[in-house]
Parts: structure tokens; C-alpha cells; sequence
């Protein structure tokens, strides 16, 4: 299916042809810039709007840019494969490890088989623990459960190792020597009228300070 590419110059927003909602184009900017747009209303107007994606130097980058744009949108999905697995065991060459570094003594309050009426959140945990839980929620119970039965067991002087799937780019920043530090919920400005968020996701600070070159 050929997709058309919209280009506008020399023109004010006003000015540009009414497409359908969505439509992605190009059109000039402030002094020679460039701007790749989509349009978010019938027509734009001081009244209706357009959302800018990106700005660019030259009409040849705008262009390069509304291209991959309209490509990519034009793409059809992926179709995600389902899953049938529902438990995934700890590898035995990263289970040997994490015993030669805490301990060969380790309570799992996350067996697999788990034993009929055993609840990991409810029994008594040892001194080690490694806490492999289903990564979805289940029956009610998430992460969220775990970690706050890791804490209670921190404050009997109990070591607990959990382990969960993260995003890639948390490991690199980890990994880089990031430190972390909660903020807890942080109600940010919105653009339009400087009011702020209700409510937010729990915000956590990275930090990665800058390493001096040696000499």
C-alpha cells in the first residue's frame, strides 16, 4: 500500500489543507527550521491542534524523518506468541552461586511443587532465604507481598535474595554503579497550565556520578 508523504512550505499552521485526524506531515517552523507533526483535529486552526514530534534543520532531515515515521505507523503488529509455560525453575549453575556465596542452608518459600496448603507469605522463613515468585500476580498475591514479607524478615536478622525481571536499561545503569534513592510519588507540572499530577507511579532517582580519567 503506497503511503503518501504530506510536505508544507511556506506555510502558517492556518494555512495547512485539512487531512484526516492522525495524519502525520511536515511543514515549516520557526525562522528555517522544520517540523514533523501530527495532526490532532479537523483542521488546524488558533482552535484545534497539532501535537510537534520532532524539529529538525533542514526540509531533507524533516522529510527523512516524516518517512520513518509513516513507515513505521504503517508497519502491521507483530502477533505476540502465547505462553503456555506457567513455572520456570532457577538454573542449577546460578542456584550453585548463590549458595557459595550465602550459604548451602537456603529456605525457598517458593517451592516448586508446592506442598498442599503451604503458603510462603504465611510459614516461617530461615535464616537465608531466595524467594523466586511468580512473576504475575496470582490468587491476589504480588511482588508487592513479597518484599513486604522480606522487610518483616530483615527485622528478625534474616537474609532474604529475591529475584524478578527488570528493564534492560535498569541493569546498564546498575550495572554502571547508578545509585538509587526513592522519591516516592512526584506530582509533576503539566505544560499547559503548570498544574500539578494528582497522583504518580512511585518515582525512583537514579544517580551515576562522572568518573575521573586517570592520568
Amino acid at each position: 500500500m503506497k503511503k503518501i508523504i504530506h510536505i508544507f512550505e511556506g506555510m502558517p499552521p492556518e494555512w495547512v489543507p485539512q487531512l484526516p485526524i492522525g495524519t502525520f506531515y511536515a511543514r515549516t517552523y520557526e525562522g528555517d527550521q522544520w517540523a514533523v507533526c501530527q495532526l490532532l483535529s479537523e483542521r488546524i486552526s488558533p482552535n484545534v491542534a497539532e501535537q510537534i514530534i520532532s524539529v529538525h534543520q533542514t526540509k531533507q532531515e524533516a522529510t527523512q524523518a516524516l518517512m520513518h515515521l509513516v513507515i513505521r505507523r504503517a508497519k502491521p503488529p507483530t502477533p505476540k506468541v502465547r505462553d503456555t509455560k506457567h513455572y520456570w525453575l532457577t538454573p542449577p549453575d546460578r542456584m550453585a552461586q548463590i549458595k557459595a556465596e550465602f550459604g548451602p542452608n537456603i529456605f525457598d518459600p517458593c517451592p516448586y511443587p508446592r506442598p498442599p496448603g503451604f503458603d510462603g507469605l504465611e510459614v516461617e522463613w530461615g535464616e537465608v532465604n531466595y524467594v523466586n515468585p511468580l512473576f504475575r500476580k496470582t490468587d491476589g498475591v504480588g511482588i508487592s507481598d513479597w518484599v513486604r514479607k522480606m522487610i518483616v524478615e530483615q527485622g528478625k536478622g534474616r537474609t532474604s535474595i529475591l529475584v524478578f525481571p527488570t528493564y534492560s536499561w535498569f541493569h546498564l545503569l546498575l550495572n554502571a554503579g547508578a545509585k538509587m534513592r526513592s522519591l516516592g510519588q512526584v506530582h509533576w507540572l503539566a505544560i499547559e497550565d503548570g498544574s500539578a499530577q494528582k497522583t504518580s507511579l512511585p518515582i525512583i532517582m537514579f544517580i551515576l556520578r562522572g568518573k575521573k580519567k586517570k592520568k
